[in-house]
């Protein structure tokens, strides 16, 4: 592991993850005092997805993205995914 490995307090890393995403990059480190309970990679991929999934809509610099399309007034706001609206 790169980095320190623990904390100090007896917890260990068990998952680190850097992520490029939003056109920057996104660190996922999780600590825990014993080894992973669980299989933690369907989790870190359901944030992962979320993430690229913002950017793919709310990027204003990604050309196709409909934030950006509404910027330029190629569609409307109806026209937009309904997270658009939220």
């Amino acid at each position: 592991m790169s980095r320190a490995a623990t904390t100090g307090l007896g917890w260990r890393r068990i998952l680190h993850h850097d992520e490029k995403v939003m056109g920057t990059v996104v660190t996922f480190d999780l600590y825990h005092d014993y080894p992973a309970p669980m299989d933690l990679q369907p989790i870190l991929d359901e944030a992962i997805d979320v993430l690229h999934d913002a950017d793919d809509v709310f990027s204003t610099y990604l050309t196709d993205s409909p934030i950006s399309r509404l910027r330029r007034g190629e569609i409307t706001l109806g026209e937009c995914p309904s997270k658009v609206l939220e």
